[in-house]
């Protein structure tokens, strides 16, 4: 194989794995804008199974205050500690939130397992986009983001209807177990970093080339330093003998 198309398979590799990360950010991007809003439509209901009406309010609320607050946070431990440990801990947070939501039997319950539901999705809103920085190319970013924004429209016009029609068909308990499974997805295209067969065939039988093109590369760098070096120093002495 030649070393061209070494550079062919590896960079198809690497937009896969942008690709399918890219797909477990959009969709905890998804669940966080679902969330916002898919209740709504099962407040009623809600209210008429576990009682307290003049606590309704709070199960949106509680959840909207608590992303609110969170969000800000979460941008700035992790650019002390490192991204994907508080991604993990953000989604993982909201699975676990949104277990107890589907099994609360009390309104209280229910609306302090929101305000931990919140807290997880704060850190879905903001990682998801800090990671598409980390993965995709300057020139790429515009696209993506595009992408990003796209979802969040079409999922917080949708998400009332959704959970409208959840209710009528399942259970308000469903609301939230609808979660986990997309949850779990996400999380899984992120964490996972087992590698393809292509990539060990190409790391056992092609090693040599690949050091050889990056010790080229980096040998071809340096020249082009010293002779940009050279070229000013030569410049300067000529400006200095006209002086």
């Amino acid at each position: 194989m030649s070393t061209d198309a070494i550079h062919v398979v590896s960079s198809d590799l690497a937009l896969k794995r942008r690709r399918r990360v890219f797909v477990g950010l959009i969709l905890a991007m998804i669940l966080a804008a679902l969330d916002q809003s898919i209740v709504s439509t099962a407040l009623p209901v809600i209210a008429g199974e576990l009682g307290r009406l003049d606590h309704l309010t709070w199960v949106v609320t509680a959840f909207m205050l608590t992303s609110t607050v969170s969000a800000p946070l979460y941008g700035k431990l992790s650019d002390m500690y490192g991204r994907k440990p508080f991604f993990a801990i953000s989604i993982g947070l909201f699975l676990v939130a949104s277990a107890l939501c589907g099994a609360a039997h009390s309104m209280t319950a229910l609306i302090g397992f929101r305000a931990l539901q919140g807290l997880g999705a704060g850190g879905l809103m903001t990682m998801s986009q800090t990671l598409v920085g980390s993965i995709v190319p300057m020139r790429e970013r515009g696209r993506y983001q595009g992408l990003f924004t796209g979802a969040f429209a079409v999922s917080s016009v949708a998400s009332p209807l959704l959970g409208g029609f959840i209710t009528g068909h399942a259970s308000w308990r469903w609301v939230f177990y609808v979660n986990l499974p997309i949850g779990t997805v996400s999380l899984a295209l992120i964490r996972f970093r087992g590698r393809s067969p292509v990539d060990a065939m190409l790391l056992v039988t092609f090693p040599m080339p690949s050091i050889v093109i990056d010790v080229e590369v980096e040998a071809g760098r340096r020249q082009r330093c010293v002779s940009e070096v050279v070229t000013h120093k030569s410049q300067i002495d000529l400006l200095i003998r006209h002086m």
